[in-house]
């Protein structure tokens, strides 16, 4: 009797733990949305990721960091009242401020570098260093073991308030996979599971005082999680995948294009192609730090990528501060040269003109065209008024792109050698004119100097009539230009190929 006895109690304890965790999985189902904020540990002490990150209201984000952290995980980490890793920026934005939002996980984060060294931060300092009349205010919303879909769920619920003027997605491998925890799931009907005997176990090793953790460590791949939407949890199948990252980079678009701020897509040391090419199919510039890193590596000496110098441990590829700084570089170098920066600055120009604001909006329509069509083919410089320079074809071709000042014309210009205008302007053979003429055909356009002060500089142009005023022609505008500044970019090495023609004819000023 004593063994039926202990058997029956036995049964009714599993049967109470398990009613137990279905009530709590009901509890949670039941205040998503109202959770409360889990008690952040002591100041100072040295934790796990498990302990700075809380289950978020959100199912879509899953976890989030601690507000007001003020931990040491490998090196020290403090997060903000809103629970991102930088200073506390108000809402409230000042006239002054170009707000650069950071979506990332554990790179973005800086895992293993103190609060100031994570890229966000370098990127930060360095802009206001080079452009000092601004106030360069960071976000950096990253968390480690985000996947993308999380990273633009939390810019939507969260980053948009601060009114973004540029976001840097980082790109890393894993992606599209589970994140680093799921929430908790009890499920009290599986039967390979004794719940007394978890029960006991966490009594034993004092597990018992973690019962705020509401999440758990996600299911492994053979190589980091899964990321096989079949093989998931059910509510997680549409976060997981190819289909679920390009299906959160288009959302990244269509956030962008409502809110008026750009995108960068940010990876170290380099981007998958499959990736590269959708981020410039959605107009995003791409920034790769494996160029600037190598050619840190060859200045100081430094043979391996596994160097101390710029990974924080030999078993740990995370970047130290000092390739944390060396990506904020080649960020700053990938704002530039996309002309994200020269539309920023000069769209929060206070002096501008509606025309001059008309015509910044269609300069960024053409860059990111441009960026589409042929990446990297194009350099933009600084926007001036009416007009933007650019360098083309690593530096082979030299561009101006032009609205005139009444926004009536589009103009293409390319600045050639004398022997290449002449070959151009007035082609003396075969091969020369079949040169000439395709690029005509190509373009929809002639190919004229309008001036004396043209011919002797050396450019020679394509127009086109324009209606500034009437956005509903931007695209069809948009998609001429980046053919022509594509076409006579690619007529540089043609014109030097053909033979020579006689000096150039003269023409007659407008």
């Amino acid at each position: 009797m004593g063994a039926i006895a202990l058997a029956g109690l036995v049964a009714h304890l599993e049967v109470g733990l398990r009613i137990r965790a279905a009530y709590e999985d009901f509890r949670l189902d039941r205040s998503m949305g109202r959770l409360e904020q889990r008690k952040p540990p002591p100041p100072g002490q040295k934790v796990t990721l498990a302990e700075m990150i809380q289950l978020s209201p959100n199912p879509r984000i899953i976890y989030e960091l601690i507000p007001n952290l003020a931990v040491q995980l490998v090196r020290p980490v403090h997060t903000n009242g809103a629970g991102f890793r930088s200073p506390d920026v108000s809402i409230q934005k000042p006239p002054e401020s170009i707000r650069l939002v950071g979506l990332g996980d554990s790179i973005m984060f800086g895992l293993g570098v103190g609060d100031g060294d994570p890229f966000m931060a370098a990127l930060a300092r360095k802009l206001g260093e080079r452009q000092p009349r601004w106030l360069w205010e960071s976000i950096n919303t990253a968390v480690p073991g985000y996947n993308t879909v999380m990273e633009v769920e939390t810019l939507a619920s969260k980053g948009l308030a601060y009114a973004p003027d540029i976001v840097m997605i980082n790109f890393v491998g894993g992606d599209d996979a589970l994140p680093n925890f799921i929430r908790k799931r009890s499920q009290p009907l599986a039967f390979g599971r004794c719940f007394l005997h978890d029960f006991a176990h966490a009594w034993r090793t004092g597990r018992l005082d973690r019962d705020d953790f509401a999440l758990a460590d996600a299911p492994r791949a053979d190589v980091g999680f899964v990321a096989d939407p079949e093989k998931v949890p059910p509510e997680y199948r549409d976060m997981v995948g190819w289909k679920a990252y390009v299906g959160a980079m288009e959302r990244l678009r269509d956030l962008s294009e409502a809110n008026g701020f750009r995108v960068v897509v940010v990876g170290h040391p380099a981007v998958y192609t499959q990736v590269k090419e959708l981020g410039r199919s959605l107009g995003f510039p791409v920034v790769e730090s494996m160029r600037f890193m190598r050619r840190y590596m060859r200045a100081n000496g430094i043979e391996s990528d596994r160097d101390p110098r710029l990974i924080i441990a030999p078993r740990d590829s995370h970047p130290t501060a000092l390739l944390h700084g060396i990506i904020a570089d080649a960020i700053v170098d990938g704002l530039e040269g996309s002309g994200i920066l020269a539309d920023t600055l000069a769209a929060r120009d206070p002096s501008l003109s509606a025309l001059e604001r008309r015509r910044l909006a269609f300069w960024s329509q053409l860059r990111a065209s441009l960026t589409r069509i042929r990446p990297g083919l194009v350099r933009f410089g600084l926007a001036g008024d009416p007009l933007i320079l650019a360098s083309a074809n690593g530096g082979l071709a030299n561009l101006e792109l032009a609205i005139d000042r009444s926004g009536a014309q589009l103009r293409v210009g390319l600045l050639l050698s004398h022997e290449q205008r002449a070959r151009a302007v007035a082609p003396a053979t075969e091969s020369c004119q079949a040169v000439r003429d395709s690029i005509e055909a190509d373009v929809g356009a002639r190919i004229a100097v309008r001036s004396l002060e043209e011919q002797r500089a050396n450019m020679v142009n394509v127009t086109r009539p324009f209606d500034l005023g009437d956005e509903a022609r931007w695209p069809a505008a948009v998609e001429w230009m980046s053919r022509a500044a594509v076409q006579l970019t690619l007529a540089t090495p043609r014109m030097e190929k053909c033979a020579v023609g006689p000096p150039p004819v003269s023409v007659a000023a407008p």
